[in-house]
């Protein structure tokens, strides 16, 4: 895929594009490995049958996340002051970016519970659709003469879709 990008866009628009997804990248190990202990917690619970449990769990991981998305905006905030694009342009890319963050982290934990209830399947083929869509939408939007900021849109709608497809 990087060399049509780097075909499609010009040489500082992929720049741009490899340090926001590397950014998206780096928020996304703030999970810390969560959602797999989230799989293993909700399994015993499950077999135990103890709802209570199940939903203290749940809640915690929740909170646990919205404090991930707070750190995300200070970040966000901070890098504002480091990189030489415009206000605008970097508040729309700093928006893009927390919204990526944002609905992985959601559906992160829907693709837990589903591991957790050994739905195995469904999580995986929600994951490769996603994932292969991403690449393709992306090339598709390029060659057709959209721009970066398009193509950072893109997990955005399929993340969104995935959760669809979970509920």
């Amino acid at each position: 895929m990087t060399p049509i990008v780097l075909q499609e866009l010009n040489t500082d628009s992929y720049g741009l594009y490899v340090i926001l997804m590397s950014i998206v990248s780096y928020l996304g190990l703030c999970n810390l490995g969560l959602p797999q202990t989230l799989v293993r917690m909700l399994s015993v619970e499950i077999i135990d049958g103890n709802k209570i449990k199940i939903d203290e769990i749940i809640s915690s991981t929740i909170f646990y996340y919205f404090t991930i998305f707070i750190v995300t905006l200070t970040i966000l905030f901070f890098l504002n002051f480091s990189f030489s694009i415009s206000s605008t342009g970097f508040y729309k890319y700093s928006i893009v970016i927390f919204v990526i963050t944002s609905t992985k982290l959601i559906l992160e934990i829907f693709e837990s519970i589903l591991r957790s209830v050994n739905d195995y399947v469904t999580d995986r083929v929600i994951l490769t659709v996603s994932n292969l869509s991403i690449g393709f939408i992306s090339i598709y939007l390029l060659k057709i003469g959209y721009g970066l900021f398009e193509i950072m849109l893109i997990p955005i709608f399929t993340n969104l879709i995935s959760l669809l497809f979970v509920f």
